[in-house]
C-alpha cells in the first residue's frame, strides 16, 4: 500500500495485502485498493466517518494534500455525505458549520 501523509487514516483502515499476481503499483491493484477502502467507510460506525472527515477538513486546511491523501479523503466524504446525509451536500454542509475546528 502506499505510504499515505495521513498515517492515522491508513493504519484505521488496515489495508488488504496485495496480491502477488498484481504488480504493487499497476493501475489494477491501486483501483482495488481504493475499492476496498471505500467498502470500509461504508460499514465504518456514523461517529468514526464524521471524525475522519473532520480530520481531513483539518489537514487540508493545514496544507496541501498529496494524490493518496486527498483520494483517502475524497472516499470518506463521499461515504458520509450518502450515508449520513442521504446525498444531500447542503446538509453535509450545514452539519459542517456547526462543527468546532480540529486542531
Amino acid at each position: 500500500m502506499k505510504a499515505y501523509h495521513l498515517a492515522w487514516l491508513a493504519a484505521a483502515l488496515a489495508p488488504p495485502a496485495i496480491h502477488a499476481d498484481t504488480a504493487p503499483w499497476g493501475a489494477h491493484s491501486v483501483l482495488r485498493e481504493h475499492e476496498a477502502i471505500a467498502a470500509r467507510f461504508e460499514v465504518m460506525p456514523e461517529a468514526d466517518l464524521k471524525a475522519v472527515y473532520l480530520r481531513c477538513d483539518a489537514e487540508a486546511n493545514r496544507r496541501l494534500l498529496d494524490f493518496g491523501d486527498a483520494a483517502l479523503c475524497s472516499l470518506a466524504y463521499e461515504a458520509l455525505k450518502r450515508r449520513v446525509f442521504g446525498g444531500d451536500f447542503d446538509a453535509l454542509l450545514a452539519w459542517w458549520r456547526t462543527q468546532p475546528r480540529v486542531p
